[in-house]
């Protein structure tokens, strides 16, 4: 269940299980993934979805999650992954609990689930919509990882001296600051030691740096939020027919 998410359809891929199934064996065949499944978690967290894209690879999926497979010819299956999705038919499929307080439900209750759809040539259209936000929000998570990744290595570069900034000659001093921490006594502070530029100027820029860093970070996560919004106000819009999308030609 960690593998699929509460505001989104994609699967997240940074923590697939190995398992050892025979893939023509009756489990295998039972729990075996295609393109265009979707995934329900029907234990603990109830509802998060998952959507199996084209060329996804060999995967099965366990107890803790059901897999609704679709008729082609009479819905498109990324449409109801995102149906599924949305804030309304979450808080449908969390009614379904059929345990009471311990959170579960059973393959009958999920085949149960009602959904309101619209023409299939609507629900590829607003499909392609809805991924092109998705690819926008997966972008920007990438470009925050990716910043923050940076932010780190720089931190251990110009804070531990290996890597000077340009027009300094790389001298660094050993530095107690004995009495800074109130609740250590002056023999504790005494081992703690690091090392600082020895120039003033050397230390702004270097915290000039790391500033510009997080300022970057920021607004790349201010953007992700944006997007994110505005991804939600699009979906209740479009998936609950209170705004509908004009289908110029056939999307496949």
């Amino acid at each position: 269940m960690t593998n699929l998410s509460r505001d989104g359809i994609h699967l997240k891929l940074d923590n697939m299980k190995f398992v050892d199934v025979i893939s023509n064996s009756s489990d295998g065949k039972r729990t075996s993934l295609q393109s265009g499944d979707i995934l329900i978690s029907i234990t603990a967290e109830l509802g998060k979805i998952g959507w199996i894209p084209e060329g996804f690879g060999e995967a099965y999926i366990n107890q803790h999650t059901a897999l609704v497979r679709l008729n082609k010819i009479k819905v498109y299956s990324k449409y109801i992954a995102y149906l599924l999705a949305s804030n309304q038919m979450n808080k449908v499929i969390n009614r379904l609990n059929d345990s009471g307080a311990k959170s579960g439900l059973n393959l009958s209750t999920i085949g149960k689930i009602p959904v309101s759809v619209a023409p299939l040539p609507e629900q590829k259209k607003i499909a392609k919509i809805l991924s092109t936000w998705d690819k926008a929000i997966i972008t920007t998570e990438q470009l925050i990882a990716n910043s923050q990744q940076q932010k780190k290595a720089l931190m251990q570069q110009l804070l531990t001296g290996k890597k000077c900034l340009a027009g300094f000659s790389g001298e660094w001093l050993r530095y107690s600051q004995v009495g800074a921490l109130p609740s250590y006594n002056a023999s504790d502070l005494a081992t703690i030691k690091t090392i600082i530029p020895s120039e003033d100027l050397e230390q702004q820029q270097i915290a000039q740096v790391l500033s510009s860093a997080d300022q970057e970070i920021e607004t790349l996560q201010q953007k992700l939020n944006f997007l994110k919004k505005e991804k939600k106000a699009l979906m209740q819009q479009l998936l609950t027919g209170k705004r509908r999308v004009k289908v110029d030609e056939v999307i496949e």
